[in-house]
Formats: C-alpha cells, sequence, structure tokens
C-alpha cells in the first residue's frame, strides 16, 4: 500500500523569506483565530526570572532530553565532557571519543532544585565512559527509562551497526544502545543486570511505554550497504526483556527503513514508524520516505492493517514526533530536505492503515521553505502534535545566498485538517527568535501547553558550558 506525496504552492507575501506553503490543494488555509491565543512571554514564576542555568564542567557537555514527569517534576538528563586530551582516554571503548559521564538533574514544577533527588538535585553516572543519552521517556511510576550510546572500537571492521573507520589514525568505532531505568531516588535499577544497562540491538534506539512495559526500537541499518531495518523488543521496568514477544523476544522490520518512533494505540496495539534517508542527500529515490507497520500487543501484524503503508516522499525525512489520536488515527511529523528542497511535513493514516481523508492532500500535508534568491537549503525544526492533531513547528531555516550561509528563525502550524494556520503568529509563521536573546530550540510543552525553550553558551573546547532552560507562556505572537 501506497501513499503518494503531491507539491502545491501557495505564495505567502511581505516576508523576509520568500516562503511557500502547500498541502492543502486547492483548499485554503484555515482564517479562524484559535481560542485563548496570547503573545509569547517569559514566565516569570519559572526558575529565577524565568530561567534555569545548568554548567556542564569541566568541558562542555549537552542536555539531551528534557521530561516532564507524572507529578509535574522536570527532568533533565545528558552528559558532561571530562576530559579534551583523546590519548588519554583509557579503557576498553573507543579511545577516539573523550571521557563522558551521563547526569539527570530533577527540578520542582517551578524550576526550583528538587534536592531529594540524587545528590542535591543530581545523580551522575557512567556505563563504560564514553556515553551519551540517546532517548529518555518518563514512566508511569514516576521513574524514567533511558538509552545510553556506548562507543567501542572496531578497528576496520565492516559492521551494519554503524562502524565509522578513521583511515588516518587507523581506529573506528561503533555505538552500542544500552537500556537503563532511573529509580525516583537517582539511583540505576541493576535488578535485571548487575552493571545496570541491558544491551540492545542495533545503533541507536527510541522507546515508548505501552501497557506497563517499555518498547524499544532499534536502528539495525548499514546506510553504506545499503541495508535498513529495525528490530522491537519489549522489556519490564527493570529492562528485563521479554522473551515471550514476537519471535524469542524481538520483532524484526518488514520494511527497509530505520526505525524512527514507536507509538502504543489504545487498543492494546503498537505503531512503528520508520524513516529511510538515501545515501546520496543531493536526489534521494522517489520511493525514499516512510513506512508505517502496526502490530497487536504480542508483535504480530495487527488484523486491522495486516501490511505495512509505504509513503513514498522522494526526500531525505527526519521524524519529530508521533502521536496516536482519540479516534484511533496516528500523526507523524518531521521535516525532510534534498537538494531543491525543504519542508515541514504531517502524515495522517487511519486505524486501518489508510491516509486520511480531509487532511491535507490525500492524508500529506507540507509546507516548503524557500529564499527569494536560493532553493533549498535546510529546514531544522522540532515538531510537536497536540491532543487534537494540530501541529507546531519551531526551528530555523538555513540556505546558501550571496556567497554566504544564511540563515532565519521559523516557525510555522498545521491545523487538525492539515492546513497551515494563517491565524497562528498573524500570518501563520513566526520569523523572530523563540527568546528575545536570539537562539533557542523548543523542547518540551508541558501539559499546561507551557514552551520549554533550551540554549547553550557555544563554549569553546576545554571549557565549561551553560545550558540554559527558559519557560514561555502563551500560544502565538
Amino acid at each position: 500500500m501506497h501513499i503518494r506525496i503531491h507539491t502545491v504552492k501557495i505564495a505567502l507575501l511581505g516576508l523576509a523569506l520568500g516562503l511557500s506553503a502547500c498541502g492543502g490543494g486547492d483548499a485554503t488555509p484555515d482564517p479562524s483565530p484559535e481560542p485563548g491565543h496570547a503573545p509569547l512571554a517569559v514566565d516569570k514564576r519559572f526558575g529565577e526570572q524565568g530561567s534555569v542555568k545548568l554548567t556542564l564542567a569541566p568541558h562542555g557537555g549537552s542536555v539531551s532530553r528534557v521530561l516532564e514527569l507524572p507529578d509535574g517534576k522536570l527532568m533533565l538528563l545528558g552528559h558532561r565532557q571530562l576530559n579534551t586530551n583523546l590519548a588519554d582516554t583509557p579503557g576498553p571503548y573507543n579511545r577516539r571519543r573523550p571521557a563522558t559521564q551521563l547526569f539527570a538533574q530533577r527540578l520542582l514544577a517551578d524550576g526550583q532544585l528538587d534536592t531529594s533527588f540524587g545528590d542535591q538535585g543530581m545523580a551522575v553516572w557512567q556505563v563504560a565512559g564514553a556515553d551519551v543519552i540517546d532517548d529518555a521517556i518518563a514512566l508511569s511510576d514516576g521513574t524514567v527509562a533511558l538509552v545510553a550510546l556506548v562507543s567501542r572500537s572496531c578497528f576496520f571492521v565492516p559492521t551494519p551497526y554503524g562502524c565509522v573507520v578513521d583511515l588516518e589514525n587507523q581506529t573506528g568505532e561503533y555505538r552500542v544502545p544500552h537500556l537503563q531505568r532511573l529509580l525516583a531516588d537517582g539511583r540505576i535499577d541493576r535488578s535485571a543486570a548487575a552493571s545496570g544497562a541491558v544491551r540492545l540491538s542495533g545503533s541507536t534506539s527510541r522507546l515508548t511505554e505501552a501497557n506497563g512495559q517499555v518498547l524499544a526500537l532499534s536502528t539495525a541499518s548499514y546506510a553504506r550497504g545499503g541495508l535498513f531495518s529495525w528490530v522491537l523488543s519489549r522489556h519490564a521496568f527493570n529492562g528485563q526483556v521479554d522473551a515471550g514477544f514476537g519471535q524469542n523476544g524481538a520483532v524484526v522490520s518488514r520494511c527497509e527503513t530505520d526505525g524512527a518512533a514507536v507509538r502504543a494505540d489504545g487498543d492494546r496495539g503498537i505503531w512503528v514508524v520508520g524513516a529511510r534517508v538515501s545515501v546520496s542527500y543531493v536526489e534521494p529515490p522517489a520511493e525514499v520516505g516512510l513506512c508505517l507497520e502496526r502490530l497487536t500487543a504480542d508483535g504480530g501484524p495487527h488484523a486491522r492493517m495486516p501490511q505495512p503503508l509505504q509513503v513514498p516522499m522522494g526526500l531525505n525525512l527526519s521524524v519529530g514526533d508521533v502521536r496516536v489520536l482519540s479516534d484511533g488515527r496516528v500523526l507523524v511529523a518531521g521535516t525532510g530536505r534534498d537538494d531543491t528542497r525543504a519542508l515541514a511535513y504531517a502524515v495522517s493514516v487511519s486505524p486501518d492503515g489508510q491516509p486520511t481523508n480531509g487532511f491535507g492532500q490525500q492524508g500529506v500535508a507540507t509546507f516548503a521553505a524557500s529564499s527569494a534568491n536560493a532553493t533549498g537549503g535546510n529546514y531544522s525544526a522540532s515538531a510537536f502534535i497536540g491532543e487534537a492533531g494540530d501541529v507546531l513547528y519551531t526551528g530555523r531555516y538555513a540556505w546558501q545566498g550571496d556567497g554566504a550561509q544564511l540563515t532565519k528563525p521559523l516557525g510555522l502550524r498545521f491545523t487538525a485538517q492539515g492546513q497551515l494556520n494563517m491565524a497562528w503568529g498573524g500570518d501563520g509563521l513566526m520569523t523572530e527568535p523563540l527568546l528575545a536573546s536570539g537562539g533557542g530550540a523548543l523542547v518540551l510543552r508541558d501539559s499546561h501547553q507551557r514552551w520549554l525553550v533550551q540554549a547553550s553558551d557555544g563554549a569553546a573546547e576545554d571549557a565549561p558550558s551553560v545550558v540554559t532552560l527558559t519557560r514561555l507562556h502563551g500560544d502565538s505572537r
């Protein structure tokens, strides 16, 4: 089963960027303002005058995930770098990566440090010593499931798990995902493995909770060899593998895609979304796109959708968010690009695997960004799907123009019908930075529809970096 994408452009005038919108065919953008909109403003009740700062020392690092816990508290997860002299990095893991330490910091709902967690609000740990956070989710019991990526050497061994070879230094690496559970007091759960880490398949993994268990979707692709696949496993909260899931504890993709996202639906079913990236970023083949599979709770093909749904788009796609809506539809949102196009997209699929009538054009909505003096470029944006099926994108559009790399903030919003919401932001677009100081990326919309924006000072190598989390309220400019 396939969906074909058609691109229809609608000119938007009077903007600093020459932008175009598409996705509704002959339909026109929704002119009706949504109730309750107010200009975005810093929420001064959060942290210190609206912001929380985290210093990552001694050599920088990053915050990879910001989660809202069931009780309204916030969890920041990431890593800090312990050294920059790669030759001094000891141990069995790859010496090309500097040593790191994983961390979790818990905040109260108002942004103040929760000193009852870990050591005065902070927990730190290592898996093998050169680790980063790949994904994390808040579980229903108040704990956190996370994926730590561990770097190891492969020394010229070609592997379908992402080995990268450094010909000059004669070293290589591959990244191994490990499932961990962070308890409510900041300790790592070691009840399923003495190390506190359960090895997963592939090179990266995405998590979701389903019926009191954790589903781990791992990408097992080898792009250089043109091999794309994913593996889905099911685990108890402590990481213990459920051998009764699928065949011998795993389900393997029927699509030739990476594993992009996994979600549970209200019918005890499972949706898996895959995306394939072409080796050629300039001219991806027409068949490159999304592939959706619907499974039963035990990992078999779902009776309502026994075959995967192919959505060829001819673009290299990034999946930003996936949500199963109250009516059973699944909505996928993200960005895509090739040498001539940079766009935001959303795909709506019915519970039986059919494109949704009345959403965009044949179930696909797109918005193409372009500039007056160039085409293509790259639209890097976060995507957030609301409970009603509206989609919010915030990010930056970058293009080559006048001999230089140019960038511009760009936010937009689709209605639940897949139309550009012209009332949002005044003209359908947001072309100013989220923060008055510039920069900043939207990392979370909390249960009260407030925005959490993350910014980094971009410190030089071999120096601490400062990550700032700012909370905004309001819904448009």
